[in-house]
């Protein structure tokens, strides 16, 4: 007898056969009992999932699937296949085309299309080597010198086979997929080779597979190499090599197709100039370099001045170009090395007197240094003997 307490029973009956069940609900209740009874009939069952797989390791065919389940008081009447690859099956004997290589555990479940069923599991490793090769250039026409790009689209393939790859041109590489430089014009055959981990090798070759054109070589070059607001009109020289054609792009929405342009900048600013030359085969080859337009700074000092109060040339000031200087220093000092003025401000000048105070300094020749930095940081130093005459 096998019983239970619990309010859900499971109950596991060792063998086929009738057996009679009692539920009784407050068992030895004075109220409020109640028993139910039922009769079940356990049917016997013989079924056995079994099944065999077969393939070529050197191919990557289908596999063939070949059930061997046994059910004789039960006969099977349904198959279902699970290939773990995403699909499924129904017939009894099928062909599945894996698409990747790998372990995949096959399941088989059979029943009698009513309640009696039984599953198997079996490990299928799967590693062929693909039938067909398959590769696509992302181009198969382009210009010297030419990256091309190869992608392997053989099945099955992962990072478990080896791969070997002839470019046509004397060079070789391995990995799934490939990137050469073909550097000489010309027609190239491409050669493939795929190892599976089950030792079989295929083999493709690809005659003509890339056609690389001459192609030009763009270059240029630009003077003057120093380049300001004062003087913003640069001279192109056209350096390429093997082209009939050009487009310039000067970076300030400006362009040009002449072979040697000048060209006159607004403003100040870093500019990218980009040169497209053109072979007369249609390849084009681009080239850019950048150029720096600098705001033109610069600063003179004269060589005396006379500090007596007539209106002319009582101080002594340097002039120039001051726009966008940065840093200013003025230092003057006599000829005991004693300093007797400084200033940080371009505008303001000496009028003889220390530190622009007091009496007039005693005639003679004095030193003068100014330091200062262009917009661009880039620092400049002017020195110059200031005589001074009363």
């Amino acid at each position: 007898m096998i019983t239970s307490t619990d309010r859900n029973a499971t109950i596991n009956f060792p063998e086929s056969g009738e057996y009679t069940g009692v539920m009784i609900v407050n068992k030895n209740a004075i109220v409020c009992s109640d028993t139910a009874y039922l009769a079940l009939n356990i049917i016997p069952s013989d079924i056995k999932a079994d099944f065999e797989f077969t393939y070529d390791k050197c191919s990557s065919l289908p596999v063939q699937f070949k059930d061997k389940s046994i059910g004789i008081l039960t006969p099977i009447k349904t198959w279902k296949w699970e290939y773990m690859d995403g699909e499924s099956g129904i017939a009894k004997n099928p062909a599945h085309l894996f698409k990747k290589p790998g372990n995949y555990p096959i399941k088989l479940t059979v029943s009698d299309g009513k309640i009696c069923k039984a599953e198997v599991i079996k490990d299928l490793v799967y590693f062929p080597a693909p039938e067909l090769l398959d590769v696509l250039p992302d181009k198969f026409r382009a210009c010297a010198p030419a990256e091309i790009h190869f992608q392997n689209l053989s099945l099955p393939l992962d990072t478990s086979y080896q791969v070997e790859w002839d470019f046509g041109d004397g060079t070789r590489a391995s990995g799934l997929n490939a990137s050469h430089t073909y550097k000489t014009p010309g027609s190239y055959a491409i050669g493939l080779s795929i190892k599976a981990p089950s030792g079989c090798v295929t083999k493709e070759s690809f005659p003509a597979f890339v056609k690389v054109q001459d192609g030009p070589n763009a270059d240029f070059s630009y003077s003057p190499t120093e380049i300001t607001t004062l003087n913003s009109t640069v001279h192109f020289s056209n350096l390429s090599k093997d082209a009939v054609a050009y487009s310039w792009n000067f970076g300030d929405n400006s362009v040009s197709e002449l072979s040697n342009p000048n060209h006159s900048y607004k403003d100040t600013g870093t500019y990218n100039i980009i040169l497209i030359a053109k072979h007369q085969n249609g390849c084009v080859d681009t080239t850019s370099k950048n150029l720096d337009v600098q705001l033109h700074i610069s600063y003179f000092l004269p060589n005396a001045f006379s500090p007596n109060n007539d209106g002319v040339n009582d101080i002594y000031l340097g002039n120039g170009t001051i726009l966008g200087m940065q840093d200013f220093k003025m230092s003057i000092f006599n000829r005991w090395g004693e300093m007797v003025f400084y200033s940080e401000d371009p505008y303001a000048g000496w009028n003889g007197k220390k530190h622009n105070q007091g009496l007039i300094e005693p005639n003679g020749v004095y030193v003068c240094m100014v330091q200062y930095k262009t917009n661009k940081g880039e620092a400049r130093e002017v020195k110059s003997f200031a005589t001074l005459i009363r």
